[in-house]
């Protein structure tokens, strides 16, 4: 663990829906941990403290859990050009219910990639393999 985080953040990938400042704006998120996320969010402005909420779904047992989930930025992570690359927000009080599917969420994406990567196995990097979320439509929008 580094700096100020309570948590471990486990590398992830799936879209997710932001409000910010009477903003809305779709990213992706890239780690998670119990007490905070880090998206990635390169054509957005923000500043550290202002609030949050973050919308996603994770497929877990075959469902798609919708999670909203609240909090402050705490860091805004930028290039050598100054220009913003990600966010790292810390939750706010985020409800049992979701913790809890978070962290089965992360536990059914071990325990597949250990059985993808397992004797036999075609051997991929983590970050090649693909999570459905329920947004992959969204695009397509009018």
């Amino acid at each position: 663990m580094s700096g100020n985080r309570k948590d471990e953040r486990r590398a992830v990938s799936f879209p997710a829906t932001v409000r910010c400042g009477g903003r809305t704006f779709r990213d992706a998120v890239t780690n998670v941990s119990r007490t905070g996320l880090y998206l990635r969010a390169d054509r957005h402005r923000f500043r550290p403290g202002e609030r949050v909420e973050i919308s996603f779904s994770l497929p877990l047992r075959g469902k798609l859990v919708p999670l909203r989930l609240l909090g402050r930025i705490a860091r805004v992570e930028k290039d050598p050009l100054h220009r913003v690359r990600g966010i790292g927000v810390a939750l706010e009080r985020p409800p049992p219910a979701a913790v809890a599917t978070v962290e089965a969420y992360l536990e059914e994406r071990e325990r597949l990639l250990a059985a993808a990567s397992g004797p036999g196995a075609d051997t991929q990097d983590e970050d090649e393999i693909p999570t459905e979320t329920g947004f992959e439509d969204l695009d397509d929008a009018p």
